[in-house]
């Protein structure tokens, strides 16, 4: 099942504008998720831009092989719908259950063609930047306990990032995007 979302450019601005809020909010976990969550939310501009994957459906497990329990390799992902206009893409990977401020990003990833379509499973097209472990690249689902959530953001972008990938700078780039589109998976350890 693919989730399809309308989308509108005043919707990425108020998105980031909810996500700095909640961050200014006590700290607690609340302010945590609910920030983590307003900087995913699906916001894109024209038409239905989809992110979607064949390991795994919108808010439905991922298989242990995309995790720190299995082989540990990205899953292949495929858009549809791209904004008109995109010359990069960026995405993140970033679980909001984590604890962290922020969520814990498993995944930094710019400089995608989007004309690609497709990231296959373990891809290392584009230019990886460090994840929250301080590696670069994909770092599987490993939830210490419970089922956690693993948000998927592709921004389609008018322009490449430039300097170092980090999450930071997608983040600001977000701001301008076309368009995003998220998956959701989610993982517990067994």
């Amino acid at each position: 099942m693919t989730a399809r979302f309308p989308r509108t450019v005043a919707g990425v601005a108020l998105a980031a504008t909810v996500a700095l809020l909640a961050a200014c909010g006590s700290g607690g976990d609340d302010a945590t998720t609910a920030a983590a969550t307003a900087a995913t939310a699906p916001v894109a501009a024209g038409g239905d831009f989809t992110l979607t994957s064949s390991a795994f459906a919108d808010n439905q497990p991922i298989p242990r092989k995309y995790t720190c329990q299995g082989d540990g390799v990205s899953p292949e992902l495929t858009w549809d719908g791209m904004p008109e206009g995109t010359k990069s893409m960026a995405l993140l990977v970033v679980d909001p259950d984590a604890g962290l401020e922020g969520g814990f990003t498993h995944w930094v990833l710019t400089g995608i063609d989007p004309s690609a379509g497709t990231l296959a499973e373990g891809s290392v097209a584009g230019t990886p930047g460090a994840n929250s472990s301080g590696d670069t690249g994909y770092a599987g689902p490993c939830p210490p306990s419970g089922t956690h959530h693993y948000v998927f953001t592709l921004y389609a972008l008018p322009a490449p990032i430039e300097g170092t990938p980090d999450r930071a700078a997608i983040e600001a780039a977000a701001a301008g995007a076309l368009g995003q589109a998220v998956l959701t998976g989610t993982y517990e350890k067994s």
